[in-house]
């Protein structure tokens, strides 16, 4: 069975969190280092209802995928006021199994707890994937030289 919730106190967990995010995103911010998302786990420990916020996924006790709700995803020149579902990345040997699905579905309800209204995010390649959740095309946008697609979603 898949749990998600907020990233627990365990310097493993959130090492292995910061790699992945550095990994999968160093090339969109090539200033970032995985100190940049360690800062970020350790902003998502400062309360209860004001963000951002990292999310893990757990299947059988080991962590398989994280998600993050943020008030700023940093696509230049976005001029949608967030807040933003962000860094949503599964391992690659725990796709397919609903991963993506569980942590999708928990940063939306924890968004909703929160009183938001509005959800936004941007995708190089998964805009099919979010689209068959309820998500719509906003516009294209560029982080780099890759297209994006933003998209929304009404809570």
């Amino acid at each position: 069975m898949i749990h998600c919730g907020r990233i627990p106190p365990d310097a493993d967990v959130r090492n292995v969190v910061a790699t992945w995010s550095y990994a999968e995103w160093h090339n969109s911010f090539p200033a970032d280092t995985p100190d940049t998302y360690l800062q970020i786990v350790a902003e998502s420990d400062e309360s209860d209802d004001e963000l951002p916020f990292v999310y893990v996924a757990w299947l059988n006790d080991e962590v398989v995928g994280t998600a993050s709700l943020v008030s700023d995803d940093e696509l230049p020149d976005a001029t949608e006021p967030g807040p933003w579902l962000a860094a949503l990345f599964v391992r690659p040997d725990a796709r397919r199994r609903g991963v993506a699905n569980a942590l999708l579905e928990h940063v939306e309800g924890e968004a909703a707890r929160l009183g938001v209204a509005l959800l936004f995010l941007y995708t190089h390649d998964q805009s099919e994937w979010y689209a068959r959740h309820g998500w719509v095309h906003v516009r294209v946008g560029a982080l780099g030289h890759h297209r994006v697609d933003v998209m929304r979603k009404d809570l």
